[in-house]
C-alpha cells in the first residue's frame, strides 16, 4: 500500500512540475496581452472573454468525460484569471 502511495505521489509531483511550467508560460503570455491592452487602451478585465474560455473548456471536459466538472473548472480558472489580471495590472 505504501509503495502505491509513494508511486502515486511521485506521479503527482511530476504533473505539478509540468503544470508549473505551463502556468509560467501562460503568465508570460498574459503579461504580453496586458502590454497590448495598455497600448490600445483596452480594459484588463474582460468578463466576456473569461466566460468564453470557461464555456469552451467545460465543453471540452464534458466531451472527454473526465472527473472535472464545470464547477471544478470554474474554481481553477477563476484563480488563474485573477492572477492574470494582477500580472496585467502590474501588481
Amino acid at each position: 500500500m505504501e509503495d502505491d502511495l509513494e508511486l502515486l505521489r511521485a506521479q503527482l509531483d511530476a504533473l505539478d512540475d509540468a503544470l508549473l511550467e505551463l502556468l509560467e508560460r501562460r503568465a508570460r503570455l498574459s503579461l504580453r496581452v496586458g502590454e497590448l491592452k495598455r497600448r490600445s487602451g483596452g480594459r484588463v478585465r474582460q468578463p466576456e472573454r473569461e466566460a468564453a474560455i470557461l464555456s469552451r473548456l467545460s465543453g471540452l471536459a464534458a466531451q472527454k468525460g473526465g472527473p472535472l466538472g464545470q464547477a471544478q473548472l470554474e474554481n481553477i480558472y477563476r484563480a488563474i484569471f485573477a492572477v492574470s489580471r494582477q500580472l496585467q495590472e502590474g501588481e
